[in-house]
């Protein structure tokens, strides 16, 4: 993180927060992995008492503008949320879907 930037998380405030896919390839192009996404977000919206005030899934990347969680914090959200929509769509892709994000996949048998 660079100098002089500080996190105001459990302040009540509003949260913009953008990430990408891994390498910024489309990996939220298609209707089904848009939906993929919207129900995951649904899922952990219910799960972590969240408010979602509005969001942008595009082909490379996703917007989201959220209040606090009610239970937990918002790091742990973001990793439920991203692990759920990896799980699903990179079941069929044997490479990473976030940055940073090293996803021990199972193959369902």
């Amino acid at each position: 993180m660079p100098w002089g930037l500080k996190h105001f998380q459990q302040s009540g405030q509003l949260h913009f927060l953008t990430f990408s896919c891994y390498r910024r390839r489309q990996k939220l192009a298609t209707p089904h992995s848009r939906a993929c996404f919207e129900s995951s977000l649904e899922r952990v919206r219910q799960s972590y008492g969240l408010c979602v005030y509005g969001y942008v899934v595009m082909p490379e990347h996703v917007h989201l503008l959220v209040n606090e969680p009610e239970r937990g914090c918002l790091s742990q959200l973001l990793q439920s949320l991203k692990q759920s929509v990896a799980r699903t769509l990179a079941l069929r892709a044997a490479e990473s879907f976030w940055p940073g994000a090293l996803l021990r996949l199972q193959r369902l048998e």
